[in-house]
């Protein structure tokens, strides 16, 4: 996906000749940076009463498998920070089909000590939370988010 003004004119499909408006303002690290930081963003985005300018907004459109698709036009999306869904970007990579992960999540529940994973059996979730961090244990199936 791209970011910012409209859809290209054409060339969407990938194409070193692809035309494109320069958008009002350009997208900065300062715009990253606040959506990265905008976890209640997904809060916000759907109430009545929420000051628009609290929520992070910019127009996005696919990059196209191939020149001769069929052009698609931007649409306004909201954005926050993802850790709402999915915290760790394993999900990520798994989708890009790595085929190796080294995975370095830094969460405020440590890994327990006290359990053995290997030979305990199965762990309820009530006991999950003791033993290591929702970004961790959710992708094992366990949690109410799971």
């Amino acid at each position: 996906f791209a970011f910012g003004g409209t859809a290209p004119l054409k060339g969407q499909g990938g194409s070193r000749n692809a035309t494109m408006r320069m958008p009002r303002l350009p997208f900065s690290l300062a715009n990253a940076i606040g959506i990265s930081s905008a976890a209640f963003a997904s809060k916000l985005a759907g109430t009545k009463f929420a000051p628009s300018s609290l929520v992070p907004k910019e127009n996005i459109w696919p990059v196209l498998p191939s020149a001769s698709s069929s052009p698609v036009a931007a649409k306004t999306f909201t954005l926050g920070d993802g850790g709402n869904v999915e915290n760790g970007g394993l999900l990520a990579m798994l989708q890009r089909r790595a085929q190796r992960v080294i995975w370095w999540i830094n969460t405020d529940t440590g890994i327990s000590r006290t359990i053995d994973f290997c030979s305990s059996g199965p762990l309820t979730d009530d006991d999950v939370p003791h033993a290591s961090s929702d970004q961790l244990y959710d992708k094992f199936g366990y949690g109410r988010l799971a």
